[in-house]
């Protein structure tokens, strides 16, 4: 990856929509699929989130049915708000995501998402959670779990959930949840992936659907997919569902679940943060980069036909990051102590 100069840093405004007018600000949608909404590329966004209206905030960056025509690449979502990264329909690819500090959840899918994935790192602060309840990943195919198509069937590969758990005595904020909550007939896969330090591990979820079971029965047929992930440090049931009886012999046979087992096992420094959120050794600035010899140095597989097409790098490691950490030169992890004052030298 070469240097990066200038990164365009992105604020949320301080004044919101006119009350009673919401509607007319969330207006999206279209026809074609390879649509070109242009290209966000080395950007952070940071601090986003103020109400839109009574209890919806904006997220870090909402993709309203953007098309696959557009190109998102090396982007950080810092301290958000709400979400982080939220997907309404369309079908937009990106590689390169960082979502630090979320308030809510770190990457949702909605209405019918299907774009792919890849490279996506979030790590989370053990004291700030929604009281919505907060997830690594939150997927739905609607808000009711109806049959509507296109049914959301976004594909993620080589992500890192580093949630809030350091340890099993870590004291956290008790609004976090899963690792990944898959839920509503989403039929979202996530491959080469590593989940750590949540209460709870995957959740598939079936409590609010129009048809029994269509969440598990999307597992069960293979249009959800989860599978050669590392699943680590969680407190509570690695595997949880509403029928967990239909999902744990395959989950347990396609993964791995070692929950006493954190992320400073699988990653170099998994637990460094601003300097407004801690001191001593928790400062600092993270390292996402595998753990030589640990699981997530090898290991991946690109065999099923959902993460064979060209989209998707054949890397050899689990998890977001190999050796190269590419957040390193435009990402930043400590903005409050970041002068923004001479424009083109913000880095």
């Amino acid at each position: 990856m070469s240097a990066v100069q200038v990164v365009f840093v992105l604020i949320s405004p301080l004044t919101s929509t006119v009350t009673g007018q919401e509607a007319k600000y969330i207006q999206f949608g279209g026809t074609d699929a390879a649509d070109n909404s242009g290209v966000l590329k080395y950007v952070r966004v940071e601090y986003a989130g103020i109400p839109f209206s009574v209890d919806n905030e904006i997220n870090g960056i909402t993709f309203g049915a953007v098309g696959s025509g557009t190109t998102i690449d090396y982007v950080q979502v810092y301290r958000s708000g709400d979400d982080a990264f939220e997907w309404f329909g369309g079908t937009v690819n990106a590689k390169h995501l960082i979502a630090t500090g979320t308030w809510d959840d770190d990457f949702d899918t909605d209405n019918g998402f299907s774009g792919k994935i890849q490279f996506a790192v979030a790590q989370r602060y053990p004291l700030i959670a929604d009281q919505s309840g907060s997830n690594g990943f939150e997927s739905d195919n609607d808000p009711d779990g109806t049959t509507a198509t296109p049914q959301t069937s976004a594909i993620f590969s080589n992500v890192t959930i580093i949630g809030p758990l350091a340890t099993a005595s870590t004291k956290i904020n008790g609004f976090f949840q899963h690792a990944a909550q898959i839920r509503r007939n989403s039929s979202i896969s996530t491959f080469n992936s590593i989940f750590t330090g949540f209460p709870d591990g995957i959740y598939i979820d079936d409590t609010k659907v129009s048809v029994a079971k269509a969440t598990t029965l999307n597992y069960t047929s293979g249009r959800l997919s989860f599978e050669n992930n590392l699943v680590y440090g969680i407190t509570g049931q690695d595997i949880k569902g509403t029928n967990k009886a239909d999902i744990e012999v395959g989950l347990r046979a396609t993964n791995t679940f070692l929950p006493g087992s954190w992320g400073d096992a699988l990653i170099n420094a998994p637990f460094k943060y601003s300097s407004d959120i801690a001191t001593g050794t928790f400062a600092g600035i993270p390292d996402f980069t595998y753990k030589a010899g640990s699981p997530a140095a090898s290991g991946a597989l690109f065999t099923n036909a959902k993460v064979t097409d060209a989209f998707f790098d054949k890397v050899t490691y689990r998890g977001a990051f190999g050796t190269e950490n590419w957040a390193a030169g435009w990402a930043h992890f400590d903005p409050q102590n970041l002068p923004y004052t001479t424009p083109g030298a913000v880095k």
